[in-house]
């Protein structure tokens, strides 16, 4: 019985295309280059011409085929369980895969919906070990799930991750704990055009001072710096997620990694990141109704030029406010570092992620299976649908804007760093509401007056992470 999903994803109107990515015929291609050379008449370099048309046929779609016609798991049983962020377009879509993969190789693969579920569901057969041949592993592939993932390091498909996405599937091991079709990335998202007129190159910040320095320029300019939408009190807990330039990436202020993880770090000692947000807010950069603007507001206020900049945003916003409005350009750049040498980072999180279970009796099916879905065909179609980034580097974003604003960030920014959500790879497992709530208190200050807050909701964070470490680890 399917369990029916009841959570929204946000998604957003990218168009990705993929390049093939087919195994080499580098061998044959040259054993008729050859022949073609040699040949001593027309017909015979006809017939080699021929030989060589064919083995580009194979190049393009031919072999895959062989491969597919190759497995057959006929009447061989597996489940999949998947979470509830695959939705709507993206749900349609992995449903048919499971239908095709499945008639075209006898095997019967359930897929079971977890929805909202999923968490507590795995959590509970984890407990009694007994998980489903193939689960989705929602951003904890290394961290809760690594010791029940079959390591999939040795898979052909490996060294086609992007960067980013394999950073966050790998454990310190070098096991690739789960396997990324989309990946979820977060830096700053901006107003391209807005920056540009007051004179501001967004790609040369390297620091939260020169990072300021341009929220200045542009308030001074007459435009609101920064826009929030604060009325879903959740979403602010994205900005203690850049918590990983203060306390944990390469190259950060403060190495509190191994304290974070010990449960021996004190926000109270060191309330860094939340003293940045209090001056931030007390610099009057943030919109005045960011209580009551909701996340869409927010990015229409950026779209429209009435704010500058999503400070926590992806390049699916920037798709979306391009599509709100086409006669501005808008980019995005990794959060810069807080002191001069350290390292930029992009926050990159599991999107759909497909684990195999490390005690699956059926694991012939399931290499199987992800092999399929990573055919270009197949991986395309599901990008397309979700509207995420593609979490290998088969794709060609020629046609699509967000993820070429993404790439140029890549390519202009120096000395970039890639890390997990911070939440996810530092704290215990229930402090995004109390990160939502410590901003929230911080933000429900007179301009002016959050400073003198800060003490206070650093207590505040300190006991959420004190009692949630006890519990977790109970």
């Amino acid at each position: 019985m399917k369990r029916k999903l009841v959570s929204v994803l946000l998604s957003a109107a990218m168009v990705l295309s993929l390049a093939a990515c087919g195994n080499s015929s580098s061998g044959t291609t040259t054993e008729a280059d050859t022949q073609t050379s040699e040949a001593s008449n027309e017909d015979t370099a006809s017939d080699a011409q021929e030989s060589s048309d064919t083995e580009e046929s194979a190049d393009t779609g031919e072999s895959s085929e062989s491969a597919d016609a190759a497995w057959d798991f006929t009447g061989v049983k597996a489940e999949i369980d998947i979470d509830g962020t695959i939705i709507g377009d993206a749900l349609t879509t992995f449903e048919g895969r499971v239908e095709e993969f499945n008639n075209l190789t006898g095997a019967q693969l359930e897929l079971v919906e977890n929805g909202d579920d999923h968490e507590a569901i795995m959590k509970t057969r984890m407990a009694s070990n007994d998980m489903p041949d193939m689960f989705t592993t929602h951003g904890w592939s290394t961290i809760r799930y690594n010791e029940f993932c079959y390591d999939l390091a040795g898979e052909s498909w490996v060294p086609d991750m992007a960067d980013a996405a394999a950073a966050v599937v790998t454990d310190g091991n070098g096991k690739v704990c789960t396997c990324p079709l989309t990946e979820w990335v977060y830096g700053v998202a901006f107003n391209k055009t807005i920056m540009d007129d007051n004179g501001i190159d967004m790609y040369s910040i390297k620091t939260w001072d020169d990072l300021k320095n341009a929220l200045q320029t542009i308030k001074d300019a007459g435009i609101t710096p920064i826009a929030v939408g604060g009325k879903s009190t959740g979403s602010l807990g994205g900005y203690l997620e850049m918590s990983n330039v203060f306390y944990s990436a390469d190259g950060a202020m403060y190495d509190g990694g191994a304290q974070l993880k010990d449960g021996s770090f004190s926000f109270v000692e060191h309330p860094e990141i939340i003293a940045e947000f209090a001056e931030l807010y007390d610099s009057g950069f943030f919109i005045e109704d960011l209580f009551t603007a909701d996340p869409d507001t927010a990015r229409n206020y950026v779209a429209t030029g009435q704010a500058a900049m999503l400070l926590w945003g992806s390049p699916e916003y920037v798709d979306l406010m391009k599509t709100a409005n086409p006669d501005n350009d808008f980019a995005i750049i990794p959060v810069p570092a807080v002191k001069e040498g350290g390292k930029p980072a992009y926050t990159v999180g599991e999107g759909t992620a497909i684990a195999i279970s490390s005690k699956t009796e059926n694991l012939e099916l399931c290499q199987a299976f992800l092999e399929f879905l990573l055919q270009p065909e197949n991986l395309k179609e599901y990008v397309d649908a979700t509207g995420a980034v593609s979490g290998f580097t088969t794709i060609s974003q020629d046609d699509t804007y967000s993820l070429n604003q993404y790439n140029t960030s890549i390519e202009k920014v120096s000395n970039i760093t890639y890390t997990n959500f911070f939440d996810r790879e530092y704290l215990p497992s229930g402090m995004w509401n109390y990160m939502s709530e410590s901003i929230a208190q911080l933000f429900n200050n007179k301009v002016g007056e959050a400073g003198n807050a800060v003490p206070d909701v650093a207590e505040y964070m300190q006991q959420a992470y004190e009692q949630l470490y006890a519990t977790n680890n109970e």
